[in-house]
């Protein structure tokens, strides 16, 4: 099991959410789901119920990683790199964004050297999510050598207000002498409107993550993000630098920055945070 206490912006407030998490197996069959509430904009401390992610999964070789796992439920379609951090442009614009879980079946393989990952989903008519549209998405990734894969990915989604279609590629490579490890992650996403027109985006993320002693790590990113190739200084860009202390398995020591412009100062402000968070895990 596990807890968190999160927080989503919604009509213009910051109500929170706390959550807990349970997972059951036996033998080729299993169960997760977390379980929490959520404040809303009312008056209430705490307005609703929500049931996030709730899935059964059966797996062909139930001590191992590797094999068939099919799964069904509520879950975030497999696509992409799936960074922790739901503030990176590839999951805050792109195709994976907090809170965008839908109901859907996947089914998947995983082997040593490579990955594949296909999923129909349907969105909550019941639940708020991010992602209102029905669709698919599919995601493999080939380990070419100890140290370094690729992937690539697609996904399509259609809703009442629009269709998206977007594709991308992945790639990660380890440097051991350095204890370095780079991630990488673009999508092209075409979007059209039911009302009438559409448009072409790209989102970019990068990140280097330096294990620069037992317990720590540095990370860079660069985020970059165009809502409409076809409109000039409108894009944005983010550099991050995040600091972590992993004192043990459950402590966590964050601190996190950003700096954040608009076509890279010329189209708009720059901004920027720091925050430092704790984070304990069950």
């Amino acid at each position: 099991g596990g807890f968190i206490y999160d927080e989503k912006p919604t009509g213009g407030a910051f109500p929170m959410e706390a959550e807990a998490a349970a997972w059951v197996h036996h033998g080729a069959f299993s169960f997760y789901g977390t379980f929490g509430v959520v404040e809303g904009t009312t008056n209430d401390a705490w307005s609703f119920f929500q049931l996030r992610e709730h899935w059964f999964m059966w797996q062909q070789h139930p001590d191992s990683p590797d094999g068939l796992f099919v799964r069904a439920g509520r879950f975030m379609p497999v696509y992409g790199l799936r960074f922790a951090e739901h503030n990176d442009f590839t999951r805050e614009y792109g195709q994976t964004p907090l809170y965008g879980e839908t109901y859907g079946v996947a089914v998947e393989y995983v082997d040593p050297k490579w990955e594949v990952h296909a999923t129909g989903f349907l969105h909550d008519p019941l639940q708020f999510s991010a992602e209102n549209g029905n669709g698919g998405a599919l995601y493999a990734e080939a380990r070419l050598a100890k140290v370094v894969s690729v992937g690539v990915e697609g996904r399509f989604a259609k809703s009442d207000v629009d269709e998206r279609t977007a594709g991308g590629v992945t790639a990660k490579y380890w440097i051991a002498p350095g204890h370095l490890l780079f991630q990488l992650e673009g999508q092209a996403i075409h979007q059209t409107f039911s009302a009438g027109g559409n448009r072409d985006q790209l989102v970019s993320y990068l990140m280097a993550s330096w294990f620069l002693h037992p317990g720590w790590m540095l990370d860079f990113g660069l985020s970059q993000f165009d809502q409409d190739i076809h409109v000039k200084d409108i894009d944005l860009e983010a550099f991050d630098a995040n600091l972590h202390w992993f004192a043990t398995s459950h402590w966590e020591l964050l601190l996190t920055n950003r700096v954040q412009t608009i076509a890279l100062g010329s189209g708009g402000g720059t901004s920027g945070y720091a925050l430092v968070q704790f984070l304990y895990r069950l």
